[in-house]
């Protein structure tokens, strides 16, 4: 179990990081997504730290309040009552549509770290929270792993889903996590269609699983069309022959019904092609 869940809009990475090396540096564990294991399923990866954690360390700002997965967090740490916010923008948590005025909010100036980090400590450990000492000092770069490089989209239906324990050891090897409708963590308090859009905008990349039953998929389309309208990286694995399909047509696609190893061989250049 973690100390503290670390919660915030991946466009304040930049903020979270120091935040996230401060707290080590106090001998506070720290469980935040640039740490989630490759090849591993990231929507339940997340909800176990959740759920385990003394205390969560929400960074408050514009970003993360138009962020759907930072205010469920949120709200599950509400709930849980274990919530810290951290205003790095000059806002209220009155400004999150849900009860918050309850909760501790600290200012946080990142000109002026120290003094806002020394604020942050003395709170946490109203939940338990202690700090040891420290290893490195705060402000210094501690070491934080790298080789998680974000999750890949599954976009497949039921039927196809042996391809995606196949693909997921190709993703762990690439440093990617997964997300797949069918097997991971759901957000079942809200509707199936924003969680979907929430995970699509959010991924690093998608994998679309081609077979006869994807074709005739609606949500399979509206998942493809989504993805071409917010330009996400997107991947065609041929799993089994659809026959000619107009979705599809003139696009690249990799073969796995023909080889799983030559499709892997070709996939891997394609993916550092696009920086993935």
């Amino acid at each position: 179990m973690s100390d503290v869940y670390l919660a915030y809009s991946s466009k304040d990475r930049d903020v979270a990081r120091p935040i996230a090396e401060a707290l080590r540096s106090s001998g506070i564990s720290v469980f935040w997504d640039q740490e989630i294991a490759p090849g591993t399923d990231w929507s339940s990866w997340l909800q176990g730290g959740l759920s385990a954690c003394k205390a969560v360390v929400g960074l408050l700002s514009k970003n993360s309040k138009a962020s759907n997965s930072f205010k469920s967090e949120v709200r599950v740490a509400v709930n849980s009552k274990k919530l810290i916010l951290v205003a790095i923008d000059k806002l209220s948590p009155l400004e999150l549509p849900m009860g918050l005025a309850s909760v501790l909010c600290l200012d946080w100036d990142s000109n002026k770290f120290l003094a806002s980090f020394a604020y942050l400590v003395p709170a946490l450990r109203k939940y338990g929270v202690i700090e040891t000492a420290s290893k490195t000092p705060i402000g210094a770069s501690a070491k934080v792993d790298s080789r998680n490089r974000g999750y890949a989209f599954f976009s497949h239906v039921e039927e196809d889903i042996p391809i995606v324990s196949k693909i997921s050891g190709f993703l762990a090897i690439r440093s990617y996590a997964y997300w797949t409708y069918h097997e991971s963590g759901r957000a079942y308090q809200k509707p199936t269609v924003l969680e979907i859009e929430e995970r699509m905008v959010d991924c690093a990349l998608m994998l679309a699983v081609i077979s006869p039953d994807w074709k005739r998929s609606d949500w399979t389309q509206r998942e493809l069309a989504f993805a071409r309208e917010i330009k996400k990286p997107l991947f065609h694995l041929r799993w089994r022959n659809p026959g000619p399909t107009l979705a599809i047509a003139g696009d690249t696609y990799f073969d796995f019904e023909r080889g799983e190893d030559d499709a892997f061989r070709k996939l891997g250049p394609e993916l550092d092609k696009k920086g993935l």
